[in-house]
């Protein structure tokens, strides 16, 4: 009976952090969403249409909205560039883009911040606000 009570608290555990792993997964950037840091900022968001989400691994909203962030990445692959900022190691971009709150999404043309919302919305409502700055042909 020990054992198994022993046995019976480590799955428990376990399973209290499996979701931990799989929500930093999530979280690290798909391969339409690249990681942004201050290094590379600026050279990635210089041309073209770009959202940049501004995030932090705690934030149960930031969560929410990064498999949503990832399908419109794929939706809209080629038209518009999407990165991810944890503001929590990247401090000084928080502070330069003025992140009060998170998630942030900031969109960016060539290199000069257009628009921004803030807080986790329905994905019809982001892509519409990413779409009115791409430039139809």
């Amino acid at each position: 009976m020990i054992v198994m009570k022993r046995y019976l608290s480590q799955i428990i555990l376990l399973m209290m952090f499996v979701p931990v792993f799989a929500q930093e997964k999530s979280n690290s950037g798909s391969g339409d969403v690249k990681v942004l840091n201050a290094s590379i900022f600026t050279a990635e968001t210089a041309k073209g249409v770009v959202l940049v989400d501004f995030w932090a691994t705690w934030c149960p909203p930031c969560r929410q909205m990064s498999p949503i962030v990832d399908e419109i990445a794929k939706e809209l692959k080629g038209k518009v560039k999407f990165g991810k900022v944890d503001v929590d190691s990247n401090k000084d971009l928080a502070t330069k883009y003025q992140i009060r709150s998170i998630p942030t999404f900031i969109l960016f043309k060539n290199g000069k911040k257009v628009d921004q919302i803030v807080g986790a919305v329905e994905k019809k409502d982001l892509k519409d606000f990413v779409l009115k700055h791409v430039d139809k042909k």
